[in-house]
């Protein structure tokens, strides 16, 4: 088994496009708590003057976003299974998959990689 990986270039919280804590949300309910959500700054683009202040720009740049906590990952790959970009990548839209440890079986749906991993 291998240690889970954020792809941050197909993550849709790191790619700033939505929040998502999907992976999140299943590795907790799996009780591996091996993922936590920590706030990461977007780039915000041009602002007209005076729309908002300095601390409100910030904070609409701040989203929350998933990170890896390798001490607690047992590398079962219920975080690809359920991460929407990876379904994404079964369909193929997305050249790689957001949790590219996991997306070594191609063709492979992801209950075919989550019960592969699991079975070891």
């Amino acid at each position: 088994m291998d240690l889970a990986i954020v792809d941050t270039k197909t993550c849709r919280p790191h790619r700033g496009e939505r929040d998502c804590q999907l992976c999140f949300d299943e590795c907790n309910a799996a009780g591996y708590r091996a993922i936590e959500m920590r706030p990461i700054q977007l780039a915000t683009g041009p602002v007209p003057a005076g729309a908002f202040s300095p601390d409100e720009i910030e904070q609409m740049g701040r989203i929350p976003a998933p990170f890896v906590k390798a001490d607690a990952c047992v590398g079962c790959g219920i975080c690809e299974y359920r991460c929407h970009s990876a379904w994404v990548n079964q369909q193929k839209l997305l050249k790689r998959s957001a949790n590219g440890a996991f997306s070594n079986q191609p063709g492979a749906t992801p209950q075919e990689t989550h019960r592969q991993h699991r079975q070891g």
